[in-house]
């Protein structure tokens, strides 16, 4: 029997991959449906913005810095994690901008005459420009943002096969599936295990290798009765569950 050998600082990096995989799919769907919220309704609060930022993309950005900004620049191999985290700080400072104009928006909106309660009529000639530069400005910024958050998402896929032979980041994804499977369609099987080995089977056989490995047999049952489901609509991975169904019942002699 297998068993993993524990490392603190493996541990703790394998926490912090883990955060920010989560935290990434998590903040792109809260970003996306904001932006989506502005185009439809034009509809976006300070408080939203403010949290988005300050909650869950403060720890994105900061983590990013840590897991994809490599000390030695002139490894070329690391040329899609150092492109991801300038354009993740460059998604931040855009996002930042507009919640400034946001800010500004907001106090104008609700400055009003200290006498009856009623609307300001005018505003000085540098309130006007300061308005009219915020309105402008802030649908040119989500916009951008958007598009960076966009160019974001195919960057990552070419990142996550760097975990593929990282049984943590794998077992972790795969228990936390309830979780994502609403950010990443159609679902964090299909959608993470292609990603990390080549096709859901090869990926549902890793799982099931690692968790025999590491005496957890009852969640390895319980994973290859997912995977049996999983092939009775894909009969070219049979032969891969019939390994796994192998694997299984040797590591249990």
């Amino acid at each position: 029997m297998i068993h993993l050998v524990h490392d603190p600082k493996t541990s703790w990096r394998n926490h912090q991959r883990v955060r920010f995989i989560k935290g990434f799919y998590r903040t792109r769907r809260q970003l996306l449906d904001m932006i989506e919220r502005f185009e439809k309704k034009g509809d976006i609060s300070h408080e939203t913005i403010n949290k988005l930022l300050e909650t869950n993309f403060r720890e994105l950005k900061d983590l990013s810095h840590v897991l994809y900004r490599p000390q030695n620049k002139r490894q070329s191999d690391h040329n899609n994690q150092r492109l991801f985290d300038k354009i993740l700080g460059t998604l931040w400072h855009e996002l930042d901008k507009a919640r400034d104009n946001i800010r500004l928006l907001e106090i104008y909106s609700n400055y009003v005459e200290p006498e009856n309660g009623t609307p300001v009529k005018s505003l000085n000639r540098l309130d006007d420009q300061i308005l009219k530069g915020a309105k402008k400005d802030l649908p040119r910024q989500l916009r951008r943002s958007k598009k960076l958050m966009g160019e974001l998402l195919p960057l990552f896929e070419k990142i996550i096969p760097l975990y593929k032979g990282n049984e943590i980041i794998l077992r972790t994804l795969y228990f936390s599936r309830h979780q994502l499977d609403s950010l990443c369609k159609p679902s964090t099987v299909e959608y993470f295990f292609p990603l990390l080995h080549g096709s859901v089977a090869t990926g549902y056989f890793m799982l099931i290798r690692s968790l025999a490995g590491s005496g957890h047999f009852q969640e390895a049952e319980k994973a290859l009765e997912a995977m049996r489901r999983w092939t009775a609509s894909d009969p070219p991975s049979r032969m891969v569950l019939e390994e796994a169904e192998m694997l299984l019942r040797r590591a249990k002699i």
